[in-house]
């Protein structure tokens, strides 16, 4: 067995060789570590949103967005996430990030409603038109045709026993309301683009005014029962909802949106203080909007056919209300 010399250059050249292979099997597993921490295990969010907004990432930091969708590269993990844009409430959602998968995020912001002081008030915007339409008996089949006034093509027919009925139009849906005495008034939702006919529900109550929705999908219905007890519902082809009978109807609106405006009045128990909220058929939600103290009555709302603000003025002055 030869032995090792330290200055034979062979022996040298040997060991140095040693070392670097050592070196080397070593260095692998942290070379592939760094590598699939680093490179490879990650998955991304893609989030779209009204610009510009802020995503907050805890540990990580915030990532400021000027443009959507913006995407983020983040470690496989379940977080929370949160949403931010001024002017507007935060919002947040916990989310599971898989590696090598994108999440796709939609946060939808919600203005912080403002009130402020008007120099004019604008004028109100023109009501919208909707069609008008009427049932009419269909001599061949012995029952009833729904059509346009003054036009005989039918849109949807009946049968001849419906009692007493009460037509409600608009340019894309009809509800037929039948006027019973002794039994609950059935509700009938008629899609005019879709040649739907739904019974949605029934009404214990007479129909004594209505606001449609400028989609005209829609229907808020003021009614009155036998002691002059008002009540009012929306009527959508889901279904029919009680809404609060503490908003006026007179005073509530429709917005561009679809979305209707209810405003209550004050009572003895709440002095001057009127409550402005919102309301959207599409979900059933009902979110409170601003509450604010006015010495004089409230009136000349309308929206100025924007979807987000409402103009009313108490006595001669003229507010705006953004939410």
């Amino acid at each position: 067995m030869t032995e090792y010399n330290p200055y034979d250059p062979v022996d040298q050249s040997k060991k140095l060789k040693k070392k670097i292979i050592f070196v080397v099997i070593i260095s692998i597993p942290v070379v592939l570590v760094i590598i699939w921490f680093t490179f490879l295990n990650f998955g991304h969010i893609s989030v779209t949103a009204e610009t510009p907004f802020s995503i907050f990432l805890g540990e990580d930091g915030t990532i400021e967005c000027d443009e959507a969708p913006c995407v983020i590269k983040l470690k496989p993990e379940t977080r929370y996430i949160g949403f931010f844009k001024i002017g507007h409430k935060s919002i947040g959602e916990t989310i599971d990030i898989k590696r090598w998968g994108t999440e796709e995020l939609f946060p939808k912001f919600t203005r912080n409603p403002f009130l402020t002081e008007l120099d004019q008030f604008p004028q109100a915007p023109a009501a919208i038109s909707h069609k008008a339409y009427e049932l009419k008996p269909n001599e061949k089949t012995h029952n009833w045709k729904l059509t346009e006034k003054n036009s005989d093509n039918p849109l949807s027919f009946f049968p001849n026993t419906l009692e007493n009925p009460k037509v409600i139009g608009s340019n894309s849906a009809a509800l037929i309301i039948e006027r019973s005495k002794d039994q609950p008034s059935n509700v009938h939702y008629i899609g005019i683009k879709e040649s739907t006919q739904d019974l949605v529900g029934t009404l214990e109550t007479s129909v004594i005014g209505y606001k449609i929705s400028p989609n005209g999908r829609s229907f808020y219905l003021k009614t009155r029962d036998d002691v002059r007890k008002t009540q009012n519902y929306l009527v959508t082809s889901h279904g029919i909802t009680k809404i609060d009978s503490q908003s006026k109807f007179e005073d509530s609106l429709w917005t561009t949106g679809n979305e209707l405006i209810l405003i209550k009045s004050p009572r003895e128990d709440t002095g001057n203080e009127w409550i402005f909220s919102l309301y959207d058929p599409s979900s059933g939600q009902l979110r409170e909007l601003y509450d604010e103290f006015f010495a004089e009555r409230l009136t000349s709302f309308h929206t100025g056919n924007q979807a987000n603000k409402l103009f009313f003025k108490a006595g001669e002055q003229g507010w705006k209300l953004e939410f």
